[in-house]
């Protein structure tokens, strides 16, 4: 908890975990549709912890999605394999027309935009009350983002409620 989120070496071991966790799979006897749930219903969920409390840089969400473009296109196999169709397609909705895997970058942005939502609706809680009295509450989220003095995931909190503010108005 008191490590540094924007360092890679504090994602090493979400990543290493997720690299073990696959490494139990044999790869060669899934089809496309069960690698599809593997990613949907695993390795989304195995980071969920850090994700939910800590914003991922883009180094780590690239080499994630990296091993999700392993999973789904070539894995078990040597020779490189033919991509049908684009990872943004893949990330897209079913209803959409896409394949309905997590685009990792929006989830991660969705969970910490969570805690504004809890900030501004929940009544009383002792997290809420730890938060007023160290950083002023809910209130200051945008009126100081660009304040250097509080943490690394209040600073993260704020700029996502600033660019929530710059994107949808008060």
């Amino acid at each position: 908890m008191g490590g540094n989120h924007n360092k890679s070496s504090f994602w090493d071991g979400v990543v290493a975990k997720i690299k073990n966790k696959l490494a139990r799979w044999k790869w060669k006897f899934l089809s496309f549709a069960r690698r599809i749930c593997l990613l949907k219903f695993v390795i989304t969920s195995l980071p969920l912890f850090y994700v939910f409390l800590f914003k991922m840089f883009a180094g780590v969400i690239s080499t994630m999605n990296k091993i999700q473009r392993q999973i789904l296109w070539k894995w078990g196999r040597e020779d490189k394999k033919i991509v049908w169709v684009s990872w943004l397609k893949v990330c897209k909705l079913k209803e959409d027309r896409g394949l309905g895997v997590r685009d990792l970058r929006a989830f991660n942005l969705a969970l910490l935009g969570k805690w504004i939502w809890r900030l501004v609706t929940k009544k009383g809680g002792l997290w809420k009350e730890l938060l007023h009295s160290k950083y002023e509450g809910w209130r200051e989220l945008r009126n100081t983002w660009h304040l250097k003095s509080n943490s690394l995931w209040w600073r993260d909190i704020r700029k996502i409620a600033f660019l929530e503010t710059m994107l949808f108005g008060e």
